[in-house]
């Protein structure tokens, strides 16, 4: 899918850098990333759907991580990375779903 303007998919190669906002999830690891507001958000809406997740089909499973991604996008959020010059990116809808996805299996 390609970015809506103004936004920059990561490994697209072109656009402009993003300013994260405490809306967006913020792909990295560290305390930095764990206290974003954007994160904290998104792991409260992992832990609504993560023991129905856990006992579900793969197909529930997949609707389940494309469910968590769309909610994210409704309140305002966006999935970014870095890049390799440290600027933001709007992160891809497929690695953004294996990153929703990952988030359910774990068990912390």
């Amino acid at each position: 899918r390609a970015a809506p303007p103004g936004r920059t998919v990561a490994g697209s190669g072109h656009g402009l850098p993003i300013a994260p906002t405490d809306l967006d999830v913020l792909r990295g690891r560290g305390e930095v990333m764990n206290k974003h507001p954007g994160n904290v958000r998104f792991r409260r809406e992992i832990e609504k759907v993560k023991s129905l997740y856990q006992t579900s089909s793969h197909k529930v499973k997949n609707r389940l991580s494309w469910k968590i991604l769309s909610k994210v996008g409704d309140y305002g959020g966006r999935f970014l990375e870095k890049d390799d010059k440290g600027n933001w990116l709007e992160t891809n809808q497929n690695r953004a779903r294996k990153k929703v996805a990952q988030a359910l299996r774990e068990t912390r």
